[in-house]
């Protein structure tokens, strides 16, 4: 009888290839995505605990969220498999490592940017609040880099000034924002809603916000968005913050116009034009039609009509007639004002008449040469006065080169215009809200205005130059 042929004992070459089960290739992707995860997140903890800066990449979430799906998927091939597939303890680990690093890491970048929202949000706070009170060194701090502002305080003017410079501190209130605020501060007519944070990013240096507000004021409602810079460092002790204001007048928008702020543009353009006559008329060597127009309304057309017929019989022109006419002794006494309503002096006086015979007064900002920090007319509505000041620059003797600055003041002189004007303020600032009729010309249907120029505002102090030169002395 032939031998049986003999079967092959299990195991061997041929025994392992039968007991071979693949792992699951979605278990090997879930545990690498976790895995990597894991040891980012803790080289970044490393990085961030020297650099002293959180770790806010919201963009590592999904590498635990691909971990987490991998690994549910990977849990129902092996499953389905039938003993087919193996690595079901790899899917174990990806999912307690995504479910549970991922959980801590959400939780910890909603935790941060809950308070770097809210620190925002309490220094944007604290600026408007100091622009509301009329706070301007406070507020002006709050814009300067934290670095820089350690050294000084908000009390010592003078040492903010030797700090940053005439230029920097002036010239913040000459923000479209901040003269908002600087008209109706001192009455409290002025207040902010906030809207909330528009936007955020994570920059190099920290963080910068974007924070939306509705300012209310006579004028209307106007919107604006206020940049929050945040520091940090090994440097900066704890995290700092700095306001950045807009500063194109474009980025502070009108939401809506109420009456008194279309009074406000309309009549205030009217008010402007005044002045530049005026100036006009000086630099053209019409002084006494200059001087008419800072005289009462009956006493300026009685003498304008006596010019008139003189140019007629004349045939010339009014600056050849009036080649040799001279303000009145007293005239630079009643107009001249010094800031701070104090008495000028007569050296102060002289220089004011060699100024306004001089033909060097222009509209302030005309020349490039001087850091002027005057550039704005400013309207204004009370119970006794509707009036514009219209800041202008001006050639000094003294110094040879420098030049000053300087505000003319024009005001209406119709008791009817000025009760208007008062009674459209008053509702305006107790109802921002109201809406002025785009079709109502306050220049056609208000009463007469009237204007006349009744001062002239300056303390004669050089300007600085925006030449790398060193600036000029103050003059006397």
């Amino acid at each position: 009888m032939a031998d049986s042929p003999r079967i092959a004992p299990l195991g061997g070459p041929s025994g392992d290839r039968l007991n071979y089960k693949p792992v699951s290739g979605f278990a090997v992707a879930a545990v690498v995505f976790s895995v990597l995860y894991t040891v980012i997140i803790l080289a970044l903890t490393i990085a961030a605990f020297v650099a002293k800066k959180p770790i806010l990449i919201q963009e590592l979430l999904l590498l635990p969220a691909l971990g987490l799906v991998f690994s549910i998927i990977g849990r129902s091939q092996i499953k389905k498999s039938e003993g087919t597939r193996v690595g079901l303890g790899l899917c174990n680990i990806a999912w307690w490592l995504s479910i549970v690093g991922g959980v801590m890491f959400a939780m910890y970048i909603l935790a941060n940017d809950f308070a770097l929202r809210r620190q925002s949000q309490e220094t944007a706070k604290k600026f408007m609040d100091a622009m509301k009170e009329g706070k301007w060194n406070t507020a002006f701090l709050l814009t300067v880099d934290p670095g820089r502002r350690a050294s000084v305080t908000s009390d010592d003017a003078e040492a903010l000034e030797a700090e940053f410079g005439k230029p920097m501190t002036a010239g913040f209130r000459q923000n479209e924002l901040i003269r908002i605020f600087n008209r109706y501060s001192s009455t409290g007519e002025v207040n902010y809603l906030p809207l909330g944070v528009q936007s955020w990013e994570s920059t190099p240096r920290g963080y910068e916000f974007r924070l939306g507000y509705q300012i209310l004021c006579p004028e209307g409602i106007y919107g604006v968005s206020l940049v929050l810079k945040g520091f940090e460092g090994p440097n900066i002790r704890g995290r700092q913050w700095s306001v950045h204001v807009p500063q194109a007048e474009a980025a502070v928008t009108l939401v809506s116009r109420s009456p008194y702020g279309k009074l406000y543009q309309d009549i205030g353009s009217e008010a402007f034009s005044t002045a530049i006559r005026f100036v006009e008329k000086l630099n053209s060597n019409q002084l006494e039609s200059a001087y008419l127009m800072t005289r009462p309304i009956a006493e300026m057309s009685k003498n304008e009509a006596n010019l008139s017929g003189q140019l007629l019989l004349s045939g010339g022109t009014l600056a050849g007639i009036e080649k040799n006419w001279h303000f009145p002794p007293e005239f630079s006494k009643e107009f001249l004002r010094l800031s701070g309503d104090k008495t000028p002096s007569p050296q102060q006086l002289k220089m004011f008449e060699q100024i306004i015979t001089s033909r060097t007064l222009r509209p302030a900002g005309a020349s490039k040469q001087f850091a002027n920090t005057e550039k704005y007319p400013e309207f204004s509505a009370s119970e006794k006065e509707t009036r514009l000041t219209f800041p202008v620059e001006f050639s000094l003797p003294n110094p040879p080169g420098a030049a000053g600055s300087g505000r003319i003041i024009v005001e209406s002189t119709n008791p009817e215009f000025i009760a208007l004007s008062y009674k459209l303020r008053q509702d305006s600032s107790k109802d921002p809200t109201l809406k002025a009729e785009v079709t109502n010309d306050y220049i056609k249907t208000a009463p007469p205005r009237d204007w006349r120029i009744v001062g002239f505002v300056s303390n004669f102090e050089p300007l600085e130059s925006n030449s790398p030169a060193a600036a000029a002395k103050p003059g006397p």
